[in-house]
This record gives structure tokens, sequence and C-alpha cells, in this order.
């Protein structure tokens, strides 16, 4: 149909479309010749450069944390879910997430580092591979996680290269806090918190009477136990402090200045929390803060670090500052994308990688399947010196196990004395049955009868090896009892737990049996502790053979 001849509204139309036709060539050909074919090409390259520079970075991490994580799944299970097992969540749950986080914060810095392997991180990394299987044979948790952790980062020092490692370092570091390594030092923040809690309390004109960690007030009686310590509140802080000092603070000296002032605001914001808890709960006769304080101890806490925070951002930097009020920020124009240099050495590192993390799992499987399994049995001591079995116990009090194989108990009598010995067998060992555990002590730090008042060591002979036991003074209503512990492995004796440790992995190495004993001597206070210590050392001369390895084998896998 020709145009003369269609209707005159389809007419118009035909026109309009025509129009529209003629001057979008002409505005093609004005785009091409003020940006040529090559020009653009050029400008779309560089573009989809800076674009996938900006996801490299995390998917090479990325790959490269899947990879380790999937081969030492047990292990960054305990890690990644700590709790579960119990639903006590903790703020290191965290952890991975903000892990993920700071790397994807970092990406442009990373797109920016060539790949260049590392071939010396190999050696870093079969280090670390042999400490996680020291701390898998050993039962050693803090060893078994920091090794996965520190693995993770040596797999990555080595097939990225320094450059990547070094722009990676905080949130590599950050992965630590996802480890419970502070155990060690409960026991000094409890003796802490106990004499700050009771020098505050009589400095408030409140009448208490201490005991150790034990207070008696007028409306009550408390303990500072492990959980009273602050050390989850003292970690949470650390973590986060450490999260804002990088996050906020361009200068090191800040960041350490800022993270040390949160470790002693934890350590005194724990003191106050124990005070105020017992302050609040003895001016309202119990009516509060009595039963249930942890919450206000995690309210008390967010108050004080927002605070500090607070007057944190008023120190931070002016690149922060200026990010704060709007001020755009810098296009990334530096540089080019991240570069891989020598393909044949990258895949060729990234083989030996896979197999130094590989082999350190196998082995374990091996040297566990090697193992021999002995069932054992605890025979009962015969008399000697003088001291004859009873079964008129003075005392009920034993020590706190966690899951051993057997337990036994016999008390003995001479002279109007009495010594308990007790018993503890650890057999073929796995995570919820140790010799060696802060789980297994004198009393439990929860028990609502039985608390040690204080604790030390003393020298002792045994089978002519001399040992440390540790001793402690223990108090249950109007029972006080002076116990000795220590271990015996393999027929040696020994009060130390490094020692006992090192022992029993030389016995997994080898393919020997894996048998200990947790020992325990226990005596009433009739006088004074010294006297009660002297019963200790008598009964332990004279019964000292049986007390190394009292063991009967009964079969053996």
């Amino acid at each position: 149909m020709h145009l003369h001849t269609m209707p005159r509204d389809k007419r118009r139309t035909h026109e309009i479309f025509l129009d529209l036709a003629a001057g979008r060539i002409k505005l093609l050909g004005l785009w091409t010749q003020m940006c040529p074919k090559e020009a653009l090409r050029n400008k779309m390259s560089k573009h989809f450069a800076q674009t996938q520079s900006q996801f490299i970075g995390p998917l090479l991490i990325s790959l490269i944390t899947f990879s380790v994580v999937l081969v030492y799944w047990p292990t960054f299970y305990d890690l990644i879910l700590e709790g579960k097992s119990t639903g006590n969540y903790t703020h290191r749950i965290f952890v991975m997430p903000i892990f993920l986080i700071a790397i994807w914060r970092i990406r442009f810095d990373l797109g920016l580092q060539p790949v260049k392997p590392c071939w010396l991180g190999l050696l870093a990394l079969f280090a670390g591979g042999a400490l996680w299987l020291v701390g898998e044979l050993a039962f050693i948790q803090v060893l078994r996680n920091l090794a996965a952790i520190l693995m993770l980062a040596m797999a990555i020092l080595t097939i990225l290269g320094y450059r990547w490692f070094v722009t990676a370092i905080f949130p590599l570091f950050f992965l630590v806090f996802a480890v419970p390594f502070y155990g060690p030092i409960v026991p000094f923040l409890v003796d802490l918190t106990a004499a700050f809690a009771f020098n505050a309390l009589q400095f408030s004109g409140v009448l208490v009477y201490r005991e150790g960690p034990h207070f008696e007030l007028s409306s009550g009686r408390w303990s500072i136990v492990d959980a009273c310590s602050g050390i989850e509140y003292l970690s949470a802080v650390t973590m986060f402090a450490t999260l804002f000092a990088w996050t906020v603070f361009d200068e090191n000296r800040k960041r350490v200045a800022f993270v040390a002032g949160a470790i002693v605001l934890g350590i005194i914001g724990n003191w106050l929390r124990a005070y105020l808890t017992m302050l609040i709960a003895h001016v309202t006769g119990n009516q509060f803060l009595r039963e249930s304080h942890g919450t206000f101890g995690w309210y008390l806490f967010a108050v004080l670090l927002f605070f500090y925070c607070m007057a944190g951002w008023n120190l931070r930097n002016d690149s922060v500052k200026s990010a704060a009020n709007g001020a755009p920020e810098m296009a990334f124009t530096r540089g080019a994308a991240a570069t891989v240099g020598g393909s044949w050495q990258l895949v060729l590192v990234c083989i030996c990688t896979l197999l130094v993390i590989l082999a350190w799992p196998f082995l374990r499987t091996t040297l566990s399947q090697a193992s021999r399994t002995e069932t054992v049995q605890i025979p009962r001591i015969k008399t000697a010196g003088g001291w004859i079995e009873t079964s008129n116990n003075q005392t009920d009090w034993k020590p706190a196990l966690t899951n051993p194989t057997r337990q036994s108990v016999q008390t003995f009598e001479r002279r109007g004395t009495q010594v308990s010995v007790h018993f503890g067998l650890f057999a073929n060992e796995d995570w919820h049955s140790k010799l060696v555990s802060s789980v297994n002590k004198l009393v439990d730090s929860e028990s609502r009868k039985w608390s040690v008042v204080s604790t030390s060591r003393t020298n002792l002979t045994l089978a002519g090896r001399a040992i440390r036991p540790k001793t402690g003074s223990i108090v249950g209503g109007q029972q006080r009892v002076v116990a000795w512990h220590w271990y015996s492995v393999n027929g040696q004796p020994t009060a130390d737990d490094f020692q006992a440790k090192l022992w029993q992995l030389s016995s997994r190495l080898r393919g020997e049996a894996d048998v200990g004993v947790w020992v325990a001597l226990s005596t009433p206070i009739t006088g004074s502790d010294q006297s009660a210590e002297s019963v200790l050392r008598d009964f332990a001369e004279s019964l000292g053979p049986q007390l190394v390895w009292p063991l009967e084998e009964t079969h053996l896998e």
C-alpha cells in the first residue's frame, strides 16, 4: 500500500516512525564519530577489568577457605557452631561471618595484588598440620583449633602470595577470636574479682566474711565461681573493640591503645558487676539479682562499651570523619586488576597445598586405627604400714571427674586418722572423656555444697620419682578436707598437665595402650591444714607403689 492511498490516521503514524528512524540513524552516526569502536572496546574492557577485580579477591579467598573448612570440617564445626550441643551460644558464633564481611570490605585492595605463589608457605602449612595432628591425638582443643586457623592462613599465603596475605592479615587474625583460649587465666580473674568485691563491700559498710572466693553476708552466701570470672565478657569486649579499632582508626598506635583500654574496661567492668550484684541483692533483701544476674552483667557491659566506643568515635581519623559526613568516596582507578603469573606454577603449588592439607587427617585416621585398646580394671589397694581399710568414711567428698571409664574410692584408718584414695580411670580417650582436662577438678565450680578455698603445691616422692601434687583445702558445710591430686600414665606419676599429655601422645604415636589414672588422696581436717598434709604424706609413703600404677590388665585387643 502506498503512502498516499493510506487513511489519514495511519499515514500520520507512519510518518512519525520514519522521522524517529531517521533521528536514530543520525544519532548513531554522531556517536560513531565521537566514540570510535576501538575506544569503546577499550572503555568496556577497562570497566570489565575493574568490575572483575572487585570480586576476584573474595572469590579466591572463599574458595581456599571452603576447601580447608571442608577437609577439616569437624574442627571448624566446633568453631562455627560452638555451643550447639548445649544450646549455649556465645559471641564467637559471629566470628566467621565477620571474617567474610571483612574480606569483602577489602576487595578493592585485594584486586590490585598479583597472584604470586609463595613456596615457603608450604613449610608453615606443614607445621600447622603437625600442630593440628598433635592437638587431635592429645585431645587439646585449643591447639587443634588454632592450628586449623593457621593452616587456613598459610594456604592463602602459599597459593596467592605474600601481598595477598599482608592485605588480608586483619580478617585472618580476627579468626583467632573463634577459639576460647582464655581458660588458664580464669582462676586469676576469679581471685581479682573476689578481692575487689570484698573490699568494695567493706567500703560500702556491708558486713561480710570472705574465705577464698566465698562470701558470707547477713542476707546470704555468695561464691565467685568460674562463670563469674568475667572471661566471656572480657572476650566479647576485646573482640568487638578489635573490630571497632580496625574499622575506625588508621594508625596502629591508636588501634593497640583502644584494644588495651577495652581489656582494662572488661576486667574492671566485671569487678563492678560482681560488687553491684551482691550489693543490690543485699540492700533489697534478695528481691533483685539473687538468682538470675547474668542478664544484668550483659546490660552493664553493653552500656560501658557504648560509652567507650563513643569516646573512640570522637577520636577517629579524618578520613573516617569525611566518610561519615557524606564526602564522596574515591573511585576505584588505582592500578589494574589482579594478575596471575606462571599458570603452571600456580597449578603445581595448588596441588602441593592440597596434598599437605589432606595428609594430616589421613595420618590421624591411620594412627587412631593402629592404637591398641585395652580393657582394664582398678584393683583394690592392699593394706600396708598399719593402715587398715574401713567402710566408715567421715566425709562424702569426691573429685569432680567428667566421663571416666571407671571410678573407685577406698578409705583407710590408722591411729584415729583417715585417708581416702580416689581413682578415676580414663581408657580409650575421646573428646568427651579425657584424663587431663579443665573439667576434671577437685570440686565442680557449680557445686552448691563443696568449694575450694585455697590451692597450692607440695613435694612428694612416689616410686623413686619426685613430683609436685596439686593441693586444695575444701569446705562443705561443717566438713573440711585437704586433698592432693596427680596423674599416673603408663606407670609414671606426674602432677604436670603438660608432662601427662606428652606421655599420652608418645604412647599413641607408638600404637601403645591409651590408659591413664586420675589419682587423689583426701583426709578430713581435724586440726590444722599442716597436720592433715602430714597424714597424707605418711600414707603416700607407706602405700606409694600401689598409688603409681593401680591397674590390672584383663584383656588386650
